[in-house]
């Protein structure tokens, strides 16, 4: 019986298709394949693919994002920090914020 094999190391590939069994094959599907001859330059290619793809560098969270407590510790050590005065306040005669009293008429005529 024929070892388990992928096509895409076999030298009978080309561009999906098997030159032996004349058929278009999926080239990672592991396969029973009494035709298969291993193709050297395939095989270092992948090989060299695997190994210099380099995995991205885990980020690791702060202690205090777990825990609810530690963050509102946290949070209220930065507002701390933040002077009172820093805040501007809302103007008076500024129509969304401040007083609505000097608009006494509609907009609408009759």
């Amino acid at each position: 019986m024929g070892k388990k094999v992928r096509c895409k190391f076999c030298i009978f590939e080309n561009k999906g298709k098997c030159r032996k069994k004349n058929a278009t094959v999926n080239l990672n599907k592991k396969r029973t394949c009494f035709h298969y001859v291993g193709d050297e330059e395939k095989i270092i290619n992948f090989a060299e693919k695997k190994t210099s793809k380099s995995k991205p560098e885990a980020i690791l969270r702060p202690d205090w994002w777990w825990d609810r407590a530690a963050r509102r510790r946290e949070r209220d050590r930065m507002l701390e920090n933040v002077k009172p005065n820093s805040m501007p306040l809302p103007d008076s005669r500024h129509p969304k914020t401040g007083d609505l009293s000097r608009f006494v008429s509609t907009a609408v005529e009759d």
